[in-house]
């Protein structure tokens, strides 16, 4: 099952190496064009929980620790 962000994106950026590339042997490639949509989707999910959502984020991180940071630079638990 893909992510809903994922399936919102343009068809360009799908299969694409700027984009996300899913191969046959199940790795997940992604691309620059592809780090910048998320890390605006991201901040847009940050935003919302700053103004007082209730947000949960369960989220598979494809850039390892890199990718955690960003979230962790996000957070507004504290």
């Amino acid at each position: 099952m893909r992510s809903p962000l994922v399936d919102a994106m343009p068809a360009a950026m799908q299969a694409s190496e700027a984009g996300i590339d899913f191969t046959p042997d199940g790795q997940v490639k992604v691309g620059p064009d592809f780090v910048a949509l998320y890390a605006a989707w991201a901040e847009g999910v940050a935003a919302m929980a700053r103004a007082g959502a209730r947000v949960i984020v369960d989220d598979v991180f494809l850039g390892g620790a890199a990718s955690q940071q960003g979230w962790q630079k996000s957070d507004t638990s504290s």
